[in-house]
């Protein structure tokens, strides 16, 4: 009986950082007209988090922010507003920009991804003299693009938040005091401007770990991206800058046994056939289970000290060598080009390295190393008995791609 040795190294490229997604936050740092929104992935489900400070309604209407994506706009201005004005312009009058895709791209390889921004609701606070019924947005209806959700007056000042009824592309929101004459002027100013937004992303899943980065820029003015009607003055910037920050951190990490770097090749039910009945082995056959925790993309391919076409090799003293095939499976929440992963062969080039994504975050699954010598070259190798046939194969994880 002889041995056939095959000496397995994993060299393991480990994703270190935490994964992305998402937006950093509102530094003191920035121009009055900049706002970053953030987002994370930490290797954990399948969304990104939410990173960007809640905007300063949230305090008043909590209810109202649980669970969604809000920041505050640093937009000021001052308004008359013409009480029931026929021209709904002339009225407290609130345009927000349409849905805008924005290409966010990865500081580290440039790869780009696109993500949509929308308007879901808006907020602000509006100071007017006198009773909250001259108040022109102190009100539980509204007419034109958006819908009543919540006002909150005292004398001199009023909250208010509505929904937006298409973010998608929105029209002009409006308002007028309950209290007062038809025609009647009253002079605004406008603060704690907030918003709830909506964010569509590539999935974290298939995202190269790193920060991605994006710019949109919205212009103000009447007609303009920002539109807040006639009758605006004291408007303290023309434009708004949304700066998005995704951050993706994934977990990776292999745990192979004690012993899984040496293989050991033997038939399926040992040597015993071959030795006490000269029956030749179909095949010579290893398994090498692991554990594996993957959120993200990886690669995979091995290096051979030797090789015999496109497999590695194991040699024996004499100087024959036998092809080996090593191939891989892995969980079903892991795939490659969408099929599941049973028993793939492992290439030995980088160049032609096997790509795998993620449907979900795998946490602590196991997955199977195979070492195959095929039935025609066992048998060469019962032509030299007594002698052992050994090689070494790095196998390559790679989750920085």
């Amino acid at each position: 009986m002889f041995d056939v040795l095959k000496e397995q190294k994993q060299r393991l490229k480990w994703l270190i950082a935490a994964c992305v997604l998402p937006v950093g936050l509102l530094s003191p740092h920035l121009s009055a007209d900049e706002v970053t929104i953030s987002a994370r992935y930490s290797g954990n489900g399948v969304n990104f988090e939410n990173t960007t400070p809640q905007a300063g309604f949230c305090i008043r209407y909590p209810q109202n922010c649980a669970g969604r994506f809000t920041v505050g706009l640093p937009i000021t201005y001052d308004k008359s507003a013409v009480n029931r004005a026929p021209d709904p312009r002339d009225q407290y009058f609130v345009q927000v920009p349409g849905a805008r895709v924005v290409n966010v791209t990865s500081v580290e390889n440039g790869r780009t991804y696109p993500v949509t921004f929308e308007f879901r609701a808006i907020s602000q606070q509006v100071n007017a003299p006198g009773s909250t019924l001259l108040n022109p947005v102190f009100i539980a209806h509204n007419p034109g693009g958006c819908t009543y959700l919540q006002a909150y007056g005292v004398p001199g000042r009023t909250m208010y938040l509505w929904r937006v009824r298409n973010p998608l592309s929105p029209v002009g929101c409006y308002s007028s005091a309950t209290g007062g004459a038809i025609g009647t002027v009253v002079q605004t100013s406008t603060f704690n401007f907030g918003i709830e937004y909506g964010l569509t992303m590539p999935s974290p899943l298939r995202m190269v770990r790193g920060l991605y980065r994006g710019q949109t820029t919205f212009s103000i003015a009447p007609g303009a991206d920002f539109d807040f009607g006639n009758g605006v003055t004291n408007l303290n910037s023309s434009t708004l800058t949304l700066n998005f920050e995704l951050q993706v951190n994934h977990s990776f990490v292999l745990d192979f046994p004690p012993g899984s770097e040496r293989a050991v090749l033997e038939p399926p039910n040992g040597w015993l056939d071959w030795v006490n009945r000269g029956r030749k082995p179909q095949r010579l056959y290893r398994e090498h289970p692991f554990r594996i925790w993957s959120s993200g993309p990886f690669k995979v391919y091995m290096r051979c000290d030797q090789s015999v076409g496109q497999a590695c090799a194991i040699q024996n003293g004499e100087g024959h060598d036998v092809p080996v095939q090593v191939a891989l499976s892995l969980p079903e929440t892991i795939t490659h080009s969408g099929t599941p992963v049973k028993q793939l062969p492992i290439p030995t080039r980088e160049t032609a390295a096997l790509v795998f994504d993620s449907l979900a975050s795998t946490l602590n699954r196991q997955g199977r190393l195979h070492y195959e010598v095929a039935r025609e070259h066992a048998g060469e190798m019962l032509k030299y008995p007594g002698t052992t046939y050994s090689g070494n194969v790095t196998l390559v994880f790679d989750a920085e791609l």
